[in-house]
């Protein structure tokens, strides 16, 4: 059975892998100037928000690193560009390229764990939660605590033990995170940590306290430079606010999310939040909130009618 809740949160984790998992596993030591020339063009739509230039940059890094014959550019290459298309929903085509980079790693000897860390997201997004558990559980086993994605692996464990609704074994997961490691960790881990936490305290009905670990994952990515996944984080404190009973707290994250979505170009999820915030605005006796909400509103729309006058 799937989880529509926990498949989109699921789904906001790896988006945070890829910016991790960038350039891994190791490079080459002479690279192809047209592969690393299409590589840096990725990178760079990928951190401007748009996974869908980087999936072209990659297919062709990707192609040239087939022509070649090279089975780390090509491994490396066909996994940047499957977190990009999971990313994108395209999970088939995810597969079938993770399978690609596995094949082609073993030709080389090299171990990349990134692998089935996306396998298993992918495994619960599609509502097979029990096989993605399984396999991050004999990731885990095999692993010691100083490999690079031990602390994803044991994060994303507690996951998925809330995507169960165990909230108290996925406690327990996460309270067996080297804090130490994760604070060291880059910014977008210490995000997923932070949701995860989010994601107990709502199974545990502590809608506040979620909202608070949310308003700490929203700053991660604010730092990691992650805008869009940093709003869906605001657009989730919001909700935890609502539940909470603090209209103002949700209503001022509602209006953060619904800005950073609109001006990234997510017009559609942007409205969708706005309803929400106009709602609350409407029902609020909070005068400035409500005339910052009412222009973004006016801002939305006028952008809406200038694109459909020029079609």
């Amino acid at each position: 059975m799937k989880h529509p809740r926990w498949t989109k949160l699921l789904l906001l984790a790896g988006w945070m892998l890829l910016t991790v998992g960038c350039g891994t596993p190791p490079k080459v030591v002479r690279q192809d100037p047209e592969i690393e020339r299409n590589v840096v063009l990725a990178r760079s739509a990928f951190a401007a928000g748009s996974a869908e230039k980087a999936v072209t940059y990659y297919q062709k890094a990707l192609n040239r690193a087939r022509l070649m014959d090279d089975p780390a550019a090509i491994g490396r290459n066909a996994y940047n560009l499957a977190a990009c298309l999971a990313l994108l929903c395209q999970d088939d085509e995810a597969r079938a390229l993770l399978d690609e980079a596995h094949a082609e790693f073993q030709r080389t000897g090299i171990t990349a764990r990134e692998i089935p860390l996306l396998k298993a997201r992918l495994d619960c997004r599609d509502g097979n939660t029990a096989e993605a558990l399984a396999l991050v559980q004999s990731q885990l086993k095999a692993a010691t605590p100083k490999d690079k994605f031990f602390l994803q692996y044991q994060i994303l464990l507690a996951d998925l033990l809330c995507a169960r609704g165990d909230a108290k074994g996925a406690a327990l997961e996460l309270s067996r995170v080297n804090l130490k490691a994760l604070n060291a960790e880059e910014p977008v881990v210490q995000a997923d940590a932070a949701q995860v936490r989010a994601r107990i305290a709502l199974l545990d009905q502590k809608s506040r306290e979620a909202g608070e670990f949310l308003d700490a994952a929203a700053k991660h990515l604010q730092q990691a430079g992650q805008y869009i996944e940093m709003a869906v984080a605001l657009d989730e404190a919001g909700r935890a606010y609502e539940t909470a009973g603090d209209r103002n707290a949700a209503m001022n994250r509602y209006y953060r999310a619904a800005r950073s979505l609109f001006l990234a170009g997510q017009t559609a999820r942007a409205e969708r939040v706005m309803i929400r915030a106009v709602l609350l605005a409407d029902q609020s006796g909070q005068a400035e909130m409500r005339k910052k909400i009412q222009q973004l509103q006016a801002d939305m729309n006028a952008a809406r009618k200038s694109v459909v006058q020029e079609q």
